[in-house]
């Protein structure tokens, strides 16, 4: 792959290398030189892909059922009251 520099110095990185490293905007980049004269780029603070972060949260609880809401409100309205709900 190729880019040019601009005249600010400045460097596209080619789309298909962003995606495939997961370089987005405001990650930052260290520049070295290798022993034989080459430039590597290494990312120093990647920022993570939205695929990447799949599986991170619980699943959502399984919602209530009618009869388990129906407990909780008459549960609710009976709070503070003094009655035997047995």
């Amino acid at each position: 792959m190729e880019a040019t520099i601009t005249s600010k110095g400045q460097v596209t990185i080619p789309y298909k290398l962003r995606q495939q490293h997961g370089l987005s905007q405001g990650v930052r980049i260290d520049f070295q030189e290798t022993d034989h004269g080459t430039i590597e780029m290494i990312p120093t603070t990647a920022k993570p892909s939205i695929s990447s972060l799949r599986g991170i949260l619980k699943p959502p609880p399984r919602p209530l059922s009618q009869a388990q809401m129906d407990a909780a409100v008459a549960d609710g309205a009976l709070e503070g009251l003094d009655v035997d709900r047995t």
